[in-house]
């Protein structure tokens, strides 16, 4: 007898093949994959009792079951049974090829990849199931969708009752369209203002500076509203009393204010991990749920200072292998424990309740030798934000047969729970009521959903789960995973993925004072960021430091505190005028070939789309930044672009006063603008130099470039025989600096560390050296910990290289930004020197030399009565400007001189003569009439393209 393979509902049916596949195209259906690449098709798929059976195999009982549920608009199936599978791990894969039919997965432990749905976890039992759609359209999708949600096995938000039905599903969705109208991101990243506040009064003042600009709501970072970015000492959920004087209630008493004045509020979260001196899960005793990679016994006793521990493991008790690379998904491990992915580590141990960190394992032998340990780690600079806690130490002596766990750390700043314990699911409730619920913050943050990965196979996936289940009220929702958590089910609505999907990323802009290591905002940076979000859709009011939030000082001291907000406003309510024909005139962002490995994949963009306003009509005129022509074939386009989480890097051109520049327009012919900061005086034989490499320096090469040093001479020798060129900025020569100042802590991008040989270049940021090249090509960088000093050696024989800062390398066209030089720096604590042949080109093998490597002192100056000549033609400044000035010219018969904080210091007249930039290539020369030998300019100039203004009505 002929069996039945199909499965029908109101609206279509689906039939499968014997053999698992969909009838209608004789491709695609069921099977089971293999880590080797072993596929095994199904033998004879039938449907009986309502349940679809999948067997492999001869005969059936080796297979997979699903319990049918063909409902009016869709058909549910969930996986109820496996049987009998080998031991080996499989994937069951489902490949719907039927036009017209969609397979959308219940719950995160089934993943969809375009058309195929995986079940990664058969031999865990956390399986899942999934509904089939024939929509007709968008509209019919969501109706569908409603009774999906309504009645299949899908997690929900936290009800009074705890029930869930179609009628909620659309009453949630109705409160997503209240509270969130217009675009999702209104009241999330890219809307609202990052405050830094140091204090409950700084707190209040900032919040009431983004009251009275009209700003959507207020961001706070870990490190106000709880004790670092990273728990530290407090849990997830409380708070602080250094900023918040009762704590807990003092939050909700702030964020009533906020709602009070409209605005909404989000808590940055680094979620589910715990501090190394947490006093609800360590201090007080180190929690059993705590994620561990195995266990055993002190085999001799040990004193309170010992640092070598013997330990026998338990039975089955071996090492975790840290991945150090992976090429899977996370959800699609092919290995579980003991293999660990790069960022878990497994050197922390609990004896008793004292966590230490082991220096070395060494596992030869039934018993283990733990060398190099650092005893009562956490209380000692471990977490990278506190300063030394003596009194928190729990170093004691234990007795032989002490018990001891191995424990597993993420990042190097926390532990976190066991995904198979109770923990993981208490701490998602101090996530849910302590962080969303009780101040009804607007936004869950699940930064770092990462870390609940390490012995779980969808663990990052269900913590965020847990905490959509215990939330009661519509938040919009931040990953460090770039989109939205599977459990989040209202993100496949239309009406509610309109509101995020398609609209490019959310972008804050920058409000940030003068560091040594940058210059302060600007409103280019301003005008950058928000005619991104308006080009792409995204409602725009929200400004930070990229490094921090807003504070007092920045309120107080920017000069453009006030014009940022302003400027913000008006973008906001230009955003609400544009026709989609304008916005996509707008869309002049362009996403060009980078150049340089981990330089983004952000915005760049010729222009800078430019908002001005009259008392009739708000102006949008693109402006395009002048950059540096350049005759190197692998040369970056100097773009303004958006710089990961640096925010905006505005091109600048670096050149010292009497040197000659070449710049490109690619606009018409016009008087330029510009900005113009007077920097140092630098000289390459100012006996004030730091020397950076004297002879008998030790070097550490890992690098493929042979390296010769002899006597301060550096002889660096690389080849390239291939078609594209090869970058080089992650392995480098490096050595520690000659000069050691006073040993210290530095930031090395995770926690503190303490060490010697600190180089202070504060009043020395400019490098110079003598470079023999061999007209190569290859880009020669010099480096400190996240700043590059780049000089293309496309020239023969001895030449004198000054660059007056690490800035330079950001806007020099054979080099340029990227992800892996840092926000900021601290100029005065270089802890080491690197350099690398950084570019090598196809074909090349070049042989450099450098010598006399110096910081160069930095010399304070005045100019008097500065020329810049453009073309031929000339705009000469009457008066004087000295260093960390910053000139200003817009047009007309003055320039503005500020400070480095763009505060107005004082007018100047200018004289023109035919002062105009040519369409295409032009030259610019800087003079002064005193003053001005060896002073290096930090320059930007812009056109405008009046062919593609916009003008709308205020």
């Amino acid at each position: 007898m002929e069996r039945n393979r199909k499965i029908t509902c109101e609206r279509f049916e689906l039939e499968f093949r014997h053999d698992g596949k969909i009838a209608s195209t004789g491709t695609g259906g069921f099977c089971l994959e293999t880590p080797d690449g072993m596929v095994v098709t199904p033998n004879d798929t039938y449907v009986e009792d309502g349940r679809l059976i999948v067997p492999f195999g001869v005969g059936d009982y080796t297979r997979v079951e699903f319990q049918t549920d063909a409902r009016r608009d869709y058909i549910g199936l969930e996986l109820v049974a496996v049987k009998n599978l080998p031991k080996m791990r499989m994937r069951l894969v489902l490949e719907m090829t039927e036009e017209g039919i969609e397979c959308l997965p219940h719950r995160y432990t089934v993943v969809r990849k375009g058309n195929r749905l995986i079940w990664d976890g058969l031999d865990t039992g956390e399986w899942g199931g999934f509904s089939l759609l024939k929509p007709t359209d968008e509209a019919d999708r969501d109706e569908t969708l409603y009774a999906v949600w309504g009645e299949q096995k899908i997690t929900h938000p936290k009800t009074p009752d705890g029930k869930w039905d179609e009628k909620r599903a659309r009453a949630w969705l109705d409160a997503i369209d209240e509270e969130f109208p217009g675009s999702m991101f209104l009241t999330t990243y890219a809307s609202t203002m990052g405050v830094e506040a140091g204090s409950w009064d700084e707190l209040m003042y900032c919040t009431d500076f983004a009251i009275r600009h009209h700003a959507a709501g207020i961001y706070l970072m870990p490190w106000i509203w709880r004790d670092g970015f990273w728990p530290v000492a407090l849990s997830e959920d409380e708070v602080n009393t250094r900023i918040f004087p009762e704590g807990r209630k003092s939050l909700l008493a702030y964020a009533a204010y906020l709602r009070s004045h409209g605005l909404k509020l989000i808590l940055h979260n680094v979620c589910g991990g715990i501090g190394f001196r947490d006093k609800n899960y360590v201090l007080n005793g180190i929690d059993e749920r705590l994620a561990s990679w195995g266990a055993g016994r002190l085999e001799q006793s040990v004193s309170a200072d010992d640092t070598t521990l013997l330990f026998r493991p338990d039975p089955g008790t071996v090492l975790p292998l840290n991945l150090a690379s992976y090429t899977g998904s996370m959800d699609a491990r092919m290995a579980d424990q003991p293999f660990l992915y790069s960022f878990f580590g497994f050197h922390i141990i609990a004896v008793d309740n004292e966590l230490i960190r082991v220096g070395r394992f060494e596992t030869d032998g039934e018993v283990w030798r733990l060398t190099d340990c650092i005893r009562s780690y956490g209380t000692d600079f471990s977490d990278g934000f506190s300063p030394r806690d003596k009194d928190l130490s729990t170093a004691a002596s234990h007795a032989a047969g002490a018990r001891v766990r191995g424990l597993v750390d993420t990042y190097g700043v926390n532990l976190i729970p066991d995904p198979k314990s109770d923990m993981l699911p208490e701490m998602a409730r101090r996530f849910a009521d302590g962080i969303l619920n009780e101040p009804q913050s607007c936004c869950a943050v699940f930064d770092g959903m990462e870390i609940h990965s390490a012995l779980c196979r969808f663990g990052q996936e269900e913590f965020p789960d847990l905490v959509y289940s215990m939330t009661d009220h519509p938040v919009a929702v931040i990953t460090s995973m770039a989109r939205p958590p599977r459990a989040y089910f209202e993100h496949n609505f239309a009406r509610v993925r309109n509101k995020v999907s398609g609209l490019g990323f959310g972008y804050a802009a920058d409000l940030r004072l003068d560091r040594p290591s940058w210059t302060a905002s600007t409103l280019v940076s301003v005008n950058f960021t928000a005619s991104n979000n308006v080009a792409n859709g995204c409602d725009v009011n929200s400004v930070r430091d990229h490094h921090t939030g807003v504070t007092r000082e920045m309120i107080d001291r920017h000069g453009l505190a006030e014009a940022t907000m302003e400027l913000l406003e008006d973008w906001r309510r230009v955003s609400m005028r544009l026709t989609p024909e304008q916005r996509e005139s707008l869309r002049r962002t362009e996403y060009p070939h980078h150049p340089l490995i981990d330089s983004g994949n952000h915005p760049y963009s010729p222009y800078v789309q430019t908002l001005t306003k009259t008392d009739a009509e708000y102006i949008i005129t693109p402006k395009a930044v002048n950059g540096l022509v350049s005759d190197d074939p692998y040369a970056q386009k100097m773009w303004t672009r958006f710089g990961q989480e640096q925010g905006v890097v505005e091109m600048r051109t670096y050149f010292r006063i009497g040197e000659r520049v070449r710049l490109r327009n690619i606009c018409a012919e016009q008087e330029p603008t510009f900005m113009c900061r007077v920097m140092s005086r630098m000289k390459n034989d100012d006996p004030k130099n730091i020397p950076l490499l004297k002879p008998g320096t030790e070097l550490i090469n890992d690098t493929d470039t042979r390296v010769g040093f002899v006597d301060g001479v550096l002889t660096l020798d690389g080849v390239n025989n291939g078609d594209k060129p090869r970058y080089e900025q992650k392995r480098l020569i490096r050595w520690k600096p000659a000069q050691s100042g006073q040993r210290g802590l530095v930031w090395d991008g995770i926690t503190m560390r303490e060490t010697g040989g600190i180089l202070d270049m504060s009043h020395a940021r400019g490098v110079g050296m003598t470079v023999v090249g061999d007209g190569s090509g290859a880009v020669l960088v010099f480096s400190i910990a996240g700043r590059d000093y780049p000089v293309r050696v496309d020239f023969v024989g001895e030449r004198l290289i000054q660059i007056p800062n690490g800035e330079y390398g950001w806007s020099y066209p054979s080099w340029g930004w990227s992800m892996l030089t840092w926000k900021f720096i601290d100029y005065a604590a270089v802890p080491e020197l690197r350099i690398s042949l950084g570019r090598i080109d196809p074909h090349t093998a070049p042989h450099i030399v450098v010598k006399d490597l110096v910081a160069l002192h930095e010399t304070p100056a005045t100019l008097k009565d500065p020329v810049f000549t453009l073309n031929g033609g000339t705009l000469r400044v009457l008066g004087t400007v000295c260093t960390d000035e910053q000139l200003a010219f817009e047009g007309g018969d003055q320039v503005g001189v500020y400070d480095l904080n763009w505060n107005l210091l004082r007018t100047l007249p200018v004289e023109k003569k035919d002062f105009r930039q040519t369409a295409g290539e032009g030259e610019l020369t800087v003079t002064a009439a005193e003053g001005g030998d060896g002073v290096w300019l930090e320059y930007a100039q812009f056109t405008s393209d009046t062919d593609h203004i916009i003008r709308l009505p205020r």
